[in-house]
């Protein structure tokens, strides 16, 4: 049986609506994503944040890995209990900076073309966590998803021609941080230590 070129087309063209509506609602069901998850998050901790606190960070980033144990009393850190990583100590307000730039970088488009092509389209992306008690962020990613570039001809090219769709759908992790805070009592906490 001889197909006419028509019905690929029209086969594609249905794929290609099915994937932009997927692209859609995936896009949509990323809570950690909206602006208001991080606004509610920052305004419990501003409600509830104790005075002095404890925080312990897990982080991961390229493959190294690194802890920081920290004494913070009003958002400055008065000891350093342990910090194997390369840079200065997380506090709860950093941490809430960070996530805030974070997010803003998700928002750009990455423009390099890696797979077939630019069958292919690289996105940055981003999830963060909170504590529902105190509203510090318990954990944060950032990476790169690959999806399908439907939007260019290389895409097409291979669709069309090749009679083969890229398999783009895959997610890098290429940070990591998990975040604890104990809150410390007023009457033991150590202000005056560095």
């Amino acid at each position: 049986m001889n197909r006419h070129p028509f019905h690929y087309f029209t086969l594609l063209l249905c794929c290609a609506i099915g994937l932009a509506g997927y692209g859609a609602v995936n896009t949509v069901n990323r809570p950690a994503h909206y602006p208001s998850a991080l606004a509610i998050a920052l305004a419990r901790w501003h409600r509830n944040a104790p005075t002095s606190y404890r925080l312990q960070v897990d982080e991961q980033s390229l493959g190294e890995q690194c802890h920081q144990e920290v004494e913070i009393h009003s958002e400055r850190i008065v000891a350093i209990t342990e910090n194997s990583c390369a840079h200065q100590p997380w506090t709860v307000t950093a941490l809430f900076t960070r996530i805030e730039q974070d997010m803003q970088t998700a928002k750009l488009p990455l423009t390099a073309c890696i797979v077939a092509g630019c069958a292919c389209v690289r996105t940055p992306a981003f999830w963060a966590s909170y504590d529902a008690q105190l509203g510090y962020p318990r954990e944060r990613r950032t990476g790169i998803v690959l999806t399908d570039n439907w939007l260019h001809h290389d895409f097409w090219r291979l669709a069309l021609w090749q009679r083969h769709i890229p398999n783009c759908n895959t997610t890098t992790t290429r940070e990591m941080l998990t975040a604890r805070v104990l809150p410390i009592p007023e009457r033991v906490a150590g202000i005056s230590r560095l």
